[in-house]
């Protein structure tokens, strides 16, 4: 559920024009989905081994040996997985909370960073969804055109460069 709230915050943030926050985030906010995934997979494997090497007279045995019984390895293992869960979130809590004090306006009006027609992923008060996707298509489109033509003339300044060098 955390993991679903997590990544429902970050989609906002990076339709807001936050991406370099959304990028330097990307790996860490999947981590704890991940450590979960893994304890639990190790958790089977371990349960598998003991049911394997020691078959149904587990309890009887461990009462025996007394600090091996399954609640103890359990609790042992959950406990260990809780801490380490604890501090992956606490990190990244700490890294957002940084970026919410900072309040700085989103990537695209920080600074002029070479976007002649804007960035894709600003949104403006007031307009609506269908408006910024029609943006970004139009400028994605402009981009590819003048990406274009730059690699015709291109092309031509190489074909002048041939005949230059080597006459016919």
């Amino acid at each position: 559920m955390f993991d679903h709230i997590v990544r429902a915050h970050h989609e906002k943030l990076r339709l807001n024009g936050y991406h370099d926050f959304h990028r330097a985030t990307e790996q860490h906010k999947a981590i704890p989905l991940q450590i979960v995934s893994l304890w639990n997979t190790f958790l089977l494997a371990i349960q598998t081994l003991i049911q394997h090497y020691y078959g149904d007279a587990f309890g009887e045995k461990c009462i025996a040996v007394g600090w091996l019984s399954p609640i103890i390895y359990i609790s042992a293992f959950s406990s260990l997985e809780t801490i380490v869960l604890c501090i992956v979130n606490g990190s990244y809590i700490v890294s957002v909370r940084r970026f919410n004090r900072t309040a700085s306006p989103p990537d695209a009006l920080q600074d002029n960073r070479g976007f002649s027609g804007g960035s894709l992923g600003l949104t403006q008060r007031g307009l609506s969804t269908a408006e910024l996707l029609e943006k970004q298509a139009d400028l994605i489109k402009y981009l590819k055109d003048h990406n274009l033509k730059l690699n015709q003339k291109i092309m031509q300044m190489n074909a002048q460069v041939r005949t230059v060098t080597y006459p016919g």
